[in-house]
């Protein structure tokens, strides 16, 4: 009887804990990578690898209207939808096309998407910004060009509503959310002439679009729209600041390239990094005079990452580091002199930082490396360190880091993808999973598992 009696306890907690353990697998997802191979005739197919595994299985595959290939792809933050965003030619207009990779539900933006929307953007390394989901994975922003202006909008997934937040005839290039989704970062570049323009950071209530605040970046020199683009906007934890590169990349003028702070509340600007470079062009140098590139990534309230490469007047002329800075004290801390780090990508869930660790060219990268590293008491403590990649991102369980391997040695982030690395964050255990080298192929980003 004893036996009977035990058995139907055992049955019965059994029952009872059947529920949770449905709620617990519901609560904890697991997460695979996606990617999209397609030909040239319009094509798709998304496919996924387990990095567990290294299994791969097909998505989902479809033709794109007009038989054009998938120019941009975006993930938002918990894996649950995909944007695809197709090229478009001069003589049509595009949509964003959105999929949920565990139901397959397929939406579609109407998004007026023009030909200039089409590929990278001018900014030549560094997050695009045109493209972007909210922290909490419910909306999509977007620049569109449509009828001579670019502006933006923002699609909601809950609500599916498509609303306008910019109407004017200047050109809004790229989109940063708040932390705490209610506010949007703007850049907005307007010029008299092309070739007398002035670029300012626009900050919009992002559920009421009014403008909130105006901060215009005074020039330095130069004159081209190119000459005031800024990139890599970043918002502090709090909200509180906006960190970001004024002049990025390239470029035939004498400006000095160096990063920023905005202070939000305060709309006050304070510039982080003093390179100055040489204010005078030199007879013969070359195109890539006077860059400066950077990567930027806040570590807490008070902490900002920056990894800078810098040619001051010529090709051979290049250093790179990675510093931080301090907001309490207002200085910069060297920690590599000898590398600059970039793609930077906090881990979701623990203390791990990875970046790829650049020592050569900032377009060529032979000699980086993939590293997964902690930050403490103003210190970059090495982890892990593997053969280098592009395009890290972290798991949202904070189990995996992927970087496309571009072959090797790594000539450069643009060149074709030949496969997917994954490194585990716990042992920093490589696994590698080669793709189809027949087919075009761009990277998504994790997503939530059919299983």
């Amino acid at each position: 009887m004893d036996d009977i009696r035990s058995n139907f306890k055992l049955f019965a907690l059994l029952l009872i804990m059947l529920p949770f353990s449905g709620m617990l697998s519901a609560q904890h997802p697991s997460y695979v990578y996606a990617y999209v191979s397609q030909d040239n005739v319009g094509n798709v197919q998304i496919s996924t690898v387990d990095p567990g595994d290294n299994t791969s299985s097909i998505l989902t595959t479809f033709t794109t209207p007009n038989q054009r290939h998938i120019v941009h792809t975006a993930v938002n933050a918990d894996g649950s939808w995909i944007a695809l965003v197709p090229f478009v030619a001069p003589e049509e207009v595009g949509a964003i096309q959105l999929i949920n990779p565990t139901t397959l539900e397929t939406r579609e933006i109407p998004a007026n998407l023009s030909f200039l929307m089409g590929g990278k953007s001018f900014t030549l390394a560094g997050p695009q910004q045109r493209f972007v989901w909210s922290p909490d994975g419910d909306k999509l922003a977007f620049t569109s060009f449509h009828e001579g202006t670019r502006d933006v909008y923002v699609y909601s997934l809950a609500q599916d509503s498509l609303v306008k937040i910019t109407d004017n005839s200047d050109s809004e290039n790229r989109i940063v959310w708040s932390n705490d989704n209610t506010q949007l970062a703007i850049l907005k570049t307007t010029c008299t002439t092309s070739d007398n323009c002035i670029a300012s950071i626009n900050i919009v209530d992002a559920a009421n679009p009014a403008l909130q605040a105006t901060v215009i970046m005074l020039p330095s020199g130069g004159s081209s729209l190119f000459e005031y683009e800024i990139c890599h906007m970043k918002w502090s934890p709090d909200d509180r600041y906006i960190a970001f590169a004024q002049i990025c990349d390239a470029s035939l003028y004498s400006n000095a390239k160096e990063v920023y702070l905005l202070d939000v509340q305060q709309q006050t600007i304070e510039e982080i990094t003093s390179y100055i470079l040489d204010t005078t062009i030199p007879e013969g140098v070359p195109f890539l005079t006077r860059f400066g590139g950077y990567a930027l990534l806040w570590t807490d309230l008070q902490t900002l990452l920056i990894g800078s490469a810098i040619i001051a007047s010529t090709e051979t002329d290049f250093t790179t580091q990675t510093v931080s800075y301090s907001l309490s004290s207002g200085s910069l801390t060297t920690l590599s002199t000898t590398a600059m780090a970039q793609e930077w990508t906090a881990n979701p869930m623990t203390n791990q930082l990875a970046y790829r660790a650049n020592t050569g060219s900032y377009f060529y990268q032979q000699g980086s490396s993939v590293k997964i590293a902690t930050y403490n008491n103003n210190m970059l403590e090495e982890v892990y360190s593997v053969q280098a990649g592009c395009d890290l991102s972290w798991s949202p369980d904070g189990l995996w880091l992927a970087a496309t391997n571009r072959g090797l040695p790594l000539e450069s982030c643009s060149d074709p993808i030949q496969g997917i690395q994954f490194v585990n964050g716990q042992n920093g255990a490589l696994s590698q999973y080669n793709v189809a080298s027949t087919i075009i192929d761009q990277p998504i980003g994790w997503v939530i598992g059919k299983g």
